[in-house]
């Protein structure tokens, strides 16, 4: 039985809002497998943080949780890039 997994990632989208949250994948597939070889338009997201970027700080952008949320689903169309973060 091919058992799922919850990666942690944090997504970038277009309008230039920041996303943290999990996301599950079966077995050892990548986050890269689920975005280009799913026929899927929309990804399942749990444990939610939406944040909105407010200006740049020494260099850093700052960012301002704007809301939390159990689960989320996300076009995947609107994804400017995702990264896995290692826990």
């Amino acid at each position: 039985m091919i058992e799922k997994q919850n990666r942690h990632v944090n997504i970038l989208c277009q309008d230039g809002v920041s996303i943290n949250a999990f996301i599950s994948v079966l077995g050892e597939m990548r986050t890269f497998d689920i975005l280009n070889h799913s026929a899927e338009k929309f990804l399942l997201l749990a444990d939610v943080e939406i944040m909105q970027k407010e200006n740049l700080q020494d260099f850093k952008l700052a960012a301002k949780t704007v809301e939390k949320k159990e689960s989320l689903i996300l076009n995947k169309s609107t994804i400017k890039w995702i990264e896995e973060l290692k826990e």
